[in-house]
């Protein structure tokens, strides 16, 4: 029977204990701060991402400006004259300042509760809706 092995046969003629390796893996042998500072590149071009490699050019493409035309206007949302006239009113009929909200009371109705307010004491908006 015999035995196959990946060690080497003179391990077999040497003693048991001196098999152990003479230095630990983390000892630093020979002029190891050379070494260290030493900088090898892994390769010789410049790394390059993914995009930039599978960039496909077309010098002829001129951008499509109708549609970005659409996604302009798509954000901006609604313009100010359809916001601010109804029936070609004029616009200052339907602007109030906080001034007249409050002193002059143009849009004052006894028929609506009375306005809520945060009670930073109490922590609850007051008054309460089953208060009135």
């Amino acid at each position: 029977m015999q035995f196959l092995t990946a060690v080497s046969p003179q391990s077999f003629s040497t003693p048991s204990w001196k098999v152990e390796t003479k230095y630990s893996t983390r000892v630093f042998t020979g002029n190891w701060v050379e070494e260290r500072r030493k900088f090898t590149k892994a390769t010789e071009k410049t790394p390059q991402c993914i995009y930039r490699k599978e960039y496909v050019p077309f010098p002829d493409h001129r951008p499509d400006q109708i549609s970005r035309w659409y996604g302009k206007r798509r954000i901006e949302g609604l313009p100010y004259k359809h916001l601010m006239t109804h029936h070609q009113e004029p616009p200052h009929r339907h602007l109030i300042s906080t001034y007249d909200d409050h002193y002059n009371r143009h849009s004052y109705n006894p028929g609506l509760p009375p306005r809520r307010s945060w009670s930073g004491h109490k922590l609850l908006w007051l008054p309460e809706k089953s208060d009135f």
